[in-house]
């Protein structure tokens, strides 16, 4: 049924880790997309949740001079969007919204700290692709910000441009 026109598609997908110094972890995903008409408008929502530990190179520091070890809770990154596909006017905007818990960063004095305020990072992002010929470019733009006093820099508007072209080869079997 997922797979006849106008119905929705599902998506979900789950790691769990076991055993090891990763026991514990998880990633959680899942999404649902809608197709409308025949030209590949869509609309897409979905979330995702991931629970892991922090990274060895933040918990073990060693030389020949010191050996030094941080333990940190577990970090938690929640994320929940949506967003709409044009592909007729090659356009697309969402929205995005990551809840993070248990942030591990290096402080200003170059250690590790654990920042254990949760706090939100939502996103706003528009994107469109123009063609001239075989050049494309393929802009996006983000307006994001962050709740409270969260020891993460994030710019307010951020941009991603790329200049790119395609040209097929072998019978245009390959591009």
């Amino acid at each position: 049924e997922a797979l006849t026109k106008g119905s929705w598609e599902f998506n979900a997908a789950t790691r769990l880790y076991t055993s090891g110094d990763w026991a514990g972890n998880f990633n959680l995903t899942g999404t649902l997309k809608k197709k409308f008409g025949d030209h590949g408008t869509s609309l897409q929502a979905g979330f995702s949740q991931q629970l892991g530990t922090a990274p060895y190179s933040l918990t073990n520091y060693k030389n020949m001079f010191a050996y030094k070890t941080w333990s940190f809770d577990k970090e938690s990154i929640t994320e929940v969007h949506g967003n709409i596909d044009l592909p007729r006017v090659k356009l697309s905007a969402g929205a995005r919204v990551y809840t993070i818990a248990n942030f591990i960063y290096l402080a200003d004095n170059g250690q590790p700290s654990q920042y254990t305020i949760p706090f939100t990072v939502p996103q706003a992002w528009l994107r469109k692709v123009f063609k001239l010929g075989g050049f494309y470019l393929d802009n996006e733009l983000v307006y994001q910000v962050t709740s409270g006093n969260a020891p993460i820099n994030v710019p307010l508007v951020m941009g991603r441009h790329q200049l790119s072209y395609e040209h097929g080869i072998f019978k245009n079997a390959l591009i």
